[in-house]
């Protein structure tokens, strides 16, 4: 819970990390970021055609935005799609993430972000173990 008075300092460092910070964003929340360097490349398009074959569409953010991906994976286990759900961890979640969950730690210039990236670097090497992840 945000502390009154702490919300401007919370929205700027979220500014900072995930918006914008001239001249370089520095922790962008995109999978087709940390796999090609490009905002909306074939990762987002993958992921989009993924979420097409059921239904759903991103609307708000590009698909392959971190939020839009941890709700698909909701939304499949909520369905029963537990098989699918992993294997849409494996292949996309735990492929970036823990390079954004690092970016966070180091790049955040305050403490709440930094935390977000150290529980979210925990969280996904509890999934990892979870799913036997190992990398390609």
């Amino acid at each position: 819970m945000v502390k009154q008075g702490e919300y401007d300092k919370l929205a700027t460092e979220y500014t900072s990390c995930f918006i914008n910070d001239y001249p370089r964003l520095l922790c962008p929340p995109y999978e087709s970021w940390y796999k090609e360097r490009s905002v909306y490349g074939s990762s987002a398009l993958e992921v989009a055609d993924i979420y097409n074959k059921y239904g759903i569409r991103a609307v708000k953010s590009l698909p392959d935005h971190i939020a839009v991906e941890f709700e698909f994976t909701s939304f499949l286990y909520s369905i029963g799609e537990v098989e699918n759900a992993e294997k849409f961890i494996i292949k996309h979640i735990l492929t970036w993430v823990p390079q954004l969950a690092n970016d966070m730690i180091a790049y955040s210039k305050g403490d709440y972000i930094r935390a977000l990236g150290k529980t979210l670097l925990n969280f996904i090497k509890y999934e990892k173990n979870r799913l036997h992840f190992v990398k390609e």
